[in-house]
């Protein structure tokens, strides 16, 4: 299945809505073709539809030497170009507010303000502005895959090595704690 021009704008356009379905072969090294090769995906899948949390607006564009920013737009246009099946669902973004809950409040608002590099070691408002989607995506897909009883996708990166008072290997905050403190420490567990 070739990319239509929504899927094209879903992988790095305007925020998509809808869904792009398809066969689900051909994931690649993105799920690891050496131990998960796509065709076990879509057995695995059958026709189920993945919920895909994700929006142009959780993509930081901006020059930098780490394609982390940028992944989360290649993962998605890869699912896609590829046909593996895929609902598309634009997060809403989180709050500041819901960044305290694993972050210290004035960490929080010193980055969001640009008094203090972010993940990326830069002060740049693109980076600031993506973070509160990347985190509503992970807090949007784990709230789905706990009141559906179903799995769902956040394609972000940039949590895990986030700490309480600083930021960590391109890590600004940590989403997964964000989505965990959310819905309940026994009701979540990551996989990153």
């Amino acid at each position: 299945m070739e990319p239509t021009e929504d899927t094209r704008a879903a992988a790095g356009g305007a925020a998509p809505r809808g869904a792009a379905s398809g066969s689900g072969r051909g994931c690649g090294a993105l799920l690891g073709a050496e131990t998960l090769p796509c065709h076990a995906l879509s057995a695995n899948l059958g026709t189920v539809m993945l919920r895909v949390f994700f929006s142009a607006q959780v993509v930081a564009a901006f020059t930098i030497d780490s394609p982390s920013p940028r992944k989360p737009g290649l993962v998605v246009q890869d699912w896609l170009s590829h046909g593996l099946s895929v609902e598309i669902i634009a997060p809403e973004p989180v709050t500041e507010e819901d960044f305290g809950l694993a972050h210290d409040p004035v960490h929080v608002r010193e980055i969001l303000s640009l008094e203090k590099d972010n993940g990326f070691f830069t002060r740049d408002q693109v980076v600031a502005d993506s973070l509160f989607y990347t985190t509503g995506a992970m807090v949007a897909a784990a709230m789905h895959a706990v009141q559906s009883g179903t799995c769902a996708c956040a394609p972000v990166s940039g949590f895990h090595h986030a700490m309480y008072r600083s930021i960590g290997a391109f890590c600004t905050f940590n989403g997964l704690l964000v989505a965990a403190q959310q819905l309940g420490r026994e009701a979540v567990a990551p996989l990153d």
